[in-house]
């Protein structure tokens, strides 16, 4: 649970903690019901506003789930918040898998590498250093993601990019 006090400083607290058994399937019905019986055995189902979580399907199921019954049963609107670094690290896993930045032992991939090495002899550095490119990135989320500071510094970036953008278009817009 995270929320501001009464002195507007932000604090957190691990309210409950259930064991899933790793070898059952958990949908969104029953991870509702675990959610919403610890809300209600802490008394605090009525001061739920957001729910901040990944993006599996069981996930988007028991928020799906949750926001509908809270309108319907209590009359209160629930804000669904997908965390950001997640979504970002499924991002660049995928960027990653499905190229050859990735090192990959087989003989397939070293044939291609090879095959690039001959046909572009001028660029053979430029392949061993896309090499390390994915522990780079995935340092670079890892860092942003772990220190405020820099979470913090990134998000103002992209608050002023957007900013830029949205005076270019504006601009483009009055002519």
């Amino acid at each position: 649970m995270h929320f501001y006090n009464n002195k507007f400083e932000l604090k957190n607290y691990l309210i409950a903690f259930k064991y899933l058994n790793e070898d059952k399937s958990y949908i969104g019905n029953l991870l509702f019901n675990i959610l919403n019986n610890i809300l209600k055995e802490y008394t605090i189902w009525q001061k739920l506003l957001a729910i901040i979580r990944d993006n599996a399907r069981s996930m988007n199921n028991l928020v799906n789930i949750t926001r509908s019954q809270y309108l319907e049963r209590y009359n209160i609107q629930i804000i669904d918040n997908r965390y950001i670094a997640h979504i970002l690290n499924l991002i660049s896993n995928s960027f990653l898998n499905y190229t050859f930045f990735i090192s990959n032992n087989t003989k397939k991939f070293n044939l291609k590498i090879q095959d690039l090495n001959i046909k572009f002899i001028n660029y053979k550095d430029l392949y061993l250093s896309m090499r390390s490119l994915s522990n780079i990135i995935k340092s670079i989320i890892k860092a942003i993601r772990n220190n405020y500071y820099l979470k913090n510094n990134f998000r103002k970036l992209v608050l002023e990019y957007k900013a830029k953008n949205k005076a270019k278009n504006k601009a483009k817009n009055r002519y």
